[in-house]
């Protein structure tokens, strides 16, 4: 088993990590792998939001691009988004309400938060991100 660098996590890893080496319990998580997978999350969401030329936004697989087949109220892609999620609610931030049709969009399963520099590359008009 590979040694844990504990320079590089967190405390709140560190502690988690240490837990599971105490309690003898072995891990295996497919989050990322799932991730970057041709048939992982992030092409799940896109094949059900009905995303079309999707392709990866980086070498690492983390998120894709793609556009709809035509121009998409945001009214709409929000009540998709409801439906898919089977939520009530969805957190929007928006800096142009008006301007609200939406072709391009790059969505993440995960967080997102390595994958904001990327975008400018792509040029989405809308970014979505689950983690």
């Amino acid at each position: 088993m590979p040694k844990i660098n504990q320079s590089n996590i967190s405390n709140w890893k560190k502690e988690l990590y240490s837990k599971i080496l105490i309690a003898d319990i072995n891990v295996y998580s497919l989050h990322i792998n799932f991730d970057i997978s041709l048939v992982g999350m992030n092409m799940l969401m896109a094949k059900e939001l009905k995303i079309k030329n999707i392709h990866f936004i980086n070498e690492e697989k983390l998120a894709i691009v793609g556009k709809f087949d035509r121009q998409m109220p945001l009214k709409e892609l929000i009540n998709n988004l409801k439906k898919y999620f089977n939520v009530a609610n969805i957190q929007l931030v928006n800096n142009k309400l008006s301007d609200n049709n939406i072709v391009t969009v790059a969505l993440s399963a995960g967080a997102g938060g390595d994958i904001i520099s990327n975008l400018s590359v792509v040029s989405p008009k809308y970014w979505t991100t689950f983690g």
